[in-house]
């Protein structure tokens, strides 16, 4: 485990792999995810495509500082186009993937949508939000009072150093 500053911010990282040269895959979390919640994907994703993998936990998740709540409307935009940028110069990233599931593919969508990098070389996609679906409104709705009536908070307790930040 290490930290990048970010910002001013110490967002806690990763690097998976032992490739030193070549392209590499950089991960980019769901909405309630972090860094831990990966669990051990990002090893797999070395192993299997012998690269170098970066994955971290943005500001609010796993054990990166708390944000001001509640967040902003376009906080998916910011994080694209003023905190993503700043990651990847921060790791040294010459070129390669950005693997992004769910709040993290939508990122990443917005910063290949907003930049000409040549250093990314392609996107994986899992799950982004291009447009609201009522089931996902729902399962919005389904998640929170789960969160405030079962185990919810206790197991996203175990990897987020301010669960409710992070659920918020």
């Amino acid at each position: 485990m290490m930290r990048i500053e970010v910002h001013g911010q110490s967002l806690e990282a990763q690097w998976f792999g032992s490739a030193a040269t070549g392209p590499t895959i950089v991960m980019l979390h769901e909405g309630l995810g972090s860094l831990s919640m990966w669990r051990d994907f990002p090893q797999k994703v070395a192993d299997a495509s012998g690269l170098r993998v970066f994955a971290y936990s943005r500001a609010g998740y796993g054990n990166s500082p708390p944000v001001p709540l509640p967040r902003p409307i376009d906080y998916l935009h910011r994080e694209a186009i003023d905190v993503l940028p700043e990651v990847l110069n921060v790791i040294g990233f010459e070129r390669g993937i950005l693997l992004g599931h769910s709040d993290g593919a939508s990122i990443a969508a917005i910063y290949a949508g907003s930049f000409q990098d040549h250093r990314v070389r392609g996107l994986a996609l899992i799950e982004p939000h291009f447009f609201v679906e009522e089931m996902n409104v729902a399962a919005i709705r389904k998640t929170a009072a789960e969160y405030r009536s079962s185990s919810l908070r206790e197991k996203l307790a175990r990897h987020h150093s301010d669960v409710d930040n992070a659920f918020e």
